[in-house]
């Protein structure tokens, strides 16, 4: 496994076919709990108010994170549409590192919302993961929102930064 890693944002206008491959494999990687090819394509490509952040190993795609900044979900907040690692490249941080990515990003840009995201209520490696980095846990704010099979999590991006730093 490679050990320099490089994160960085990748905008759609920027994005290469091969490249796109590499998320689609990423993406089916979890195997039957994953997007179709349509759907990455349309938030890669399509969503051009989507920013999208990857990691990358060795020239090739590993983990990658997307984000709608524009959402009207949870009051307005940076909804978190979708994080994935390939198998052999989890539990070394990408994921951590991915979100704290964006968080210093949207930082940077004097942006002072709240992050939030929906995870599947069984998915508890997820659920775990948001938690140590400062996720919660919230209330249904619309019926939108409710859902049996989800949890809505947020925190603010200040909070994910303090958190994540006080990990390493």
């Amino acid at each position: 496994m490679a050990t320099n890693l490089e994160y960085k944002k990748l905008n759609s206008e920027e994005l290469t076919e091969e490249q796109f491959k590499n998320i689609l494999e990423v993406e089916q990687s979890d195997g039957d709990d994953c997007y179709s090819e349509e759907t990455l394509r349309n938030i890669w490509f399509e969503r051009t108010t989507n920013d999208n952040f990857v990691c990358i190993a060795n020239n090739k795609i590993v983990g990658c994170i997307n984000f709608n900044p524009l959402s009207q979900r949870r009051n307005g907040s940076i909804y978190m549409i979708n994080l994935m690692i390939l198998p052999e490249y989890r539990k070394n941080g990408i994921a951590t590192n991915l979100i704290k990515e964006a968080c210093e990003y949207y930082l940077g840009k004097g942006c002072k919302k709240v992050m939030s995201l929906n995870v599947e209520k069984d998915n508890y490696k997820a659920i775990n993961l948001y938690k140590k980095v400062g996720f919660e846990i919230r209330e249904p704010v619309c019926e939108a929102d409710e859902d049996d099979e989800q949890y809505v999590m947020d925190c603010h991006l200040e909070e994910i930064i303090n958190t994540i730093r006080s990990l390493y």
